[in-house]
């Protein structure tokens, strides 16, 4: 679960540099969309390590 966060705080950390690359050269809109792509990664990483386990493998692992 912190390899997760670490890889998300990585990704948004890149994204921000992007951005600030972006602003100070003037191609913002360039980049635009992998800024777009780099938070939206890191987003769905961070959810997904919020989460609980699946149900599913915990009726497994009962089973066993």
């Amino acid at each position: 679960m912190a390899e997760a966060r670490d890889g998300a705080a990585r990704d948004l950390r890149e994204a921000a540099a992007t951005l600030r690359k972006a602003v100070a050269d003037g191609s913002a809109p360039a980049n635009l969309q992998e800024l777009i792509d780099r938070l939206e990664k890191a987003a769905g990483r961070t959810a997904a390590s919020e989460q609980p386990p699946d149900s599913g493998d915990r009726a497994a692992n009962a089973q066993d």
